[in-house]
């Protein structure tokens, strides 16, 4: 009889050939890293004043340009604060286990809180691109809730979203109405698809996720304070000219990704008004709350 792979499975070893450890997410958030941070901000509040047209009294002949003077337009806006929080945790054990290289490829405690790092600035970069309700992406018309997966209306919306989020919908973006009761966890998400999958069905871990309406995304009511940024980043995204006021009331079907008991993250942009039938529901992250 020949000795076999299962007879020295006791004394084979693992091999790791790597030196690091990949991270299979977005490691760069270009537009936050490019604006200046403000890291002064004292006091309740902090009114920005600017202008936002200089004169336009000009031509090529005198008269004309006499004709069509016009003054410079001043605005301003109020900056408050607003929270946004991400956690880690690792037990002492673990962290004495994977101090060393020879015991692990990379150390548990550093690993994991430059990973809530990294969740905290993936929310204040999507919070660039939002609108404050806390809208992560937006369920299509031909998903059945009744399922695990579904599909996002705006497949690139799917950089919004990662394994382990606790997801809640709504059926606005969150600049109104209320989240629906109940969460479901994501198990893993189809960057090419842009699909997402729960631990188990949609209406299983909110039952109003299975209610459709016809409808479109449209500017609502956040369920938390709406949030104003401190930082030059928020500042940025208020010095866009004001959107219109035509757009479309119609119910809509997003996701967000919040936090327990803190702010929503925002996302999304507005669209026009359809008559197809989607399931009006808004996904937001009860581990942590961003905007477009």
């Amino acid at each position: 009889m020949s000795l076999d792979i299962t007879a020295l499975t006791a004394v084979l070893k693992v091999q790791y050939t790597q030196k690091k450890v990949n991270t299979l997410s977005y490691t760069n958030n270009p537009l936050w890293a490019m604006l200046p941070k403000r890291t002064d901000f004292v006091g309740i509040n902090k009114v920005v004043a600017l202008r936002n047209a200089n004169p336009q009294g000009r031509a090529y002949d005198f008269t004309s340009g006499l004709t069509n003077v016009s003054p410079s337009v001043y605005n301003k806006f109020t900056v408050t604060r607003a929270k946004d929080y991400a956690f880690g945790r690792v037990f002492g054990e673990a962290i004495e286990a994977s101090a060393k290289d020879a015991g692990s490829l990379l150390a548990g405690l550093k690993a994991e809180i430059d990973g809530a790092m990294y969740t905290a600035t993936r929310s204040l970069a999507k919070d660039l691109y939002g609108n404050g309700g806390g809208s992560r992406g937006q369920i299509s018309a031909g998903s059945n809730v009744g399922t695990p997966t579904i599909t996002l209306a705006d497949t690139s919306q799917i950089v919004n979203f990662e394994p382990g989020m606790k997801l809640r919908v709504s059926a606005t973006d969150g600049t109104s109405g209320s989240q629906r009761a109940g969460t479901v966890t994501v198990t893993a998400v189809d960057r090419v698809a842009g699909t997402i999958t729960a631990s188990g069905n949609w209406t299983a871990g909110i039952a109003a996720a299975a209610v459709t309406t016809t409808s479109s995304r449209t500017a609502t009511s956040r369920p938390f304070p709406r949030p104003s940024r401190a930082s030059l980043a928020g500042s940025r995204r208020r010095l866009r000219a004001p959107r219109s006021s035509s757009v479309s009331t119609a119910p809509a079907i997003r996701f967000a990704s919040v936090a327990s008991g803190t702010r929503p993250e925002a996302a999304g942009r507005s669209r026009r008004s359809s008559s197809r039938r989607q399931p009006s529901w808004f996904v937001k992250a009860a581990s942590r709350p961003t905007c477009s």
